[in-house]
């Protein structure tokens, strides 16, 4: 078995991302450019654990993935790698995403390891919205970074603890 660690790069987990198991097909392209299929089997904000029969080799690479209909893409550096006779496993730390691409992959690592939520905004936020005249209001994110939009009347006949309940109701999939 031959194992190797770049400088600078920890687990996930000692730079607090949750990491959880999955099994995603996904695409590396590789220096030459050219792509083949991978199989990510654990994955975080931050990084991922990624099974391919590919030799590491210097140069830039990317990862093409999707998770619960989102599409990613980034370059990445390989931070370890293991090889089992003609089993690879590379861990690599993403380098390209996005602030809002990575804020949107942590929601959906921690509703995958079970320990998702809504995220309801703070009441003078969604009043400041409602005081711009807006149509629809932004009242926070679903457990999958989905945005929830609804009336300015629905907001203010429902209160804090009204959102509340209707978060609940919609992350239960209960019709409200």
């Amino acid at each position: 078995m031959m194992t190797g660690l770049a400088p600078g790069y920890g687990h996930a987990a000692e730079r607090g991302e949750r990491r959880t198991a999955v099994s995603i097909i996904a695409e590396v392209t590789d220096p030459q450019e050219a792509t083949h299929p991978v199989m990510i089997v654990d994955i975080s904000a931050s990084g991922a654990r990624i099974h391919t029969d590919l030799p590491v080799l210097d140069g830039p690479y990317h990862l093409h993935f999707g998770v619960y209909g989102v599409t990613y893409s980034s370059r990445f550096d390989i931070a370890r790698h293991v090889e089992e006779g003609e089993n690879r496993y590379w861990g690599v730390h993403f380098l390209d995403l996005s602030a809002d691409e990575i804020t949107d992959l942590r929601r959906s690592v921690n509703v995958i390891a079970g320990e998702g939520g809504y995220e309801l905004f703070e009441w003078d936020d969604i009043m400041r919205e409602i005081g711009e005249g807006r149509e629809e209001v932004r009242i926070g994110f679903t457990s999958t970074g989905e945005e929830v939009l609804v009336s300015p009347a629905f907001v203010l006949s429902a209160g804090v603890e009204g959102l509340h309940t209707y978060m609940d109701a919609r992350e239960s999939g209960r019709t409200y």
